[in-house]
């Protein structure tokens, strides 16, 4: 066998830089990813902070658009985002020879890839968040079922109206303009324009009048 052959000075300037770039690799993720990472962090919030005072804001849950178990959904899917961009900038263990060059080398690129995977996974999770609330939000709002109506009503019954917070026009005794969400033999289910539900009795009601669309 020959000798072996000494390393040029480039060579061993190269193998001190991947020395010292390794050793900090220990402790701290390639810069670029956590940096596109914590931003995310910071928008996913902020979305999610949005979305929360929207559905709020907009009472989505008295309207039959959006039940409970929606919003519920929404939630994990915000929270699953944010872990998901967290464990981006996560330190992980790297089991490697800190003298060894190649496994260095092996280090940088295994962490970054893994980072990199980590960080497609979150953005698409992002991507499936956002477009999940913005369907509840705008489907809640939109097909919140009911059909638009003014209630008929007796002059005696008048007081049992503004009982229940309802102003009375009393050129035709209609009610304001409610949404009705259902009836039976009893009641009849509305919901005011503020998004408040109440139960009006059949008895009190002499018609309904429906809007021309």
């Amino acid at each position: 066998m020959g000798k072996p052959r000494k390393p040029t000075e480039f060579e061993i300037e190269d193998i001190k830089a991947w020395l010292k770039f390794g050793r900090e690799m220990r402790q701290q993720s390639p810069d670029t990813l956590d940096k596109a990472a914590n931003t995310f962090i910071t928008v996913s919030t902020s979305l999610a902070s949005v979305y929360a005072t929207a559905f709020t804001v907009l009472n989505l849950l008295e309207k039959e658009g959006a039940p409970l178990w929606m919003a519920a959904l929404s939630i994990v899917l915000w929270a699953a985002t944010v872990i998901l961009f967290v464990r981006v900038i996560s330190p992980r263990e790297y089991k490697y020879e800190l003298d060894d060059v190649e496994q260095m080398k092996q280090f940088v690129a295994e962490a970054s890839k893994t980072k990199y995977h980590r960080l497609t996974w979150a953005l698409a999770m992002l991507i499936i968040a956002f477009t999940f609330s913005m369907f509840v939000l705008v489907g809640g709002s939109v097909f919140a079922g009911g059909t638009p109506v003014q209630l008929v009503i007796s002059p005696e019954n008048q007081a049992n109206f503004q009982s229940l917070g309802l102003s009375i026009d009393q050129k035709g005794w209609t009610t304001q303009p409610l949404t009705l969400i259902k009836s039976d033999d009893k009641y009849y289910q509305v919901r005011l324009t503020d998004g408040t539900k109440i139960n009006i009795k059949r008895d009190w009601i002499a018609g309904v009048v429906y809007p021309k669309q």
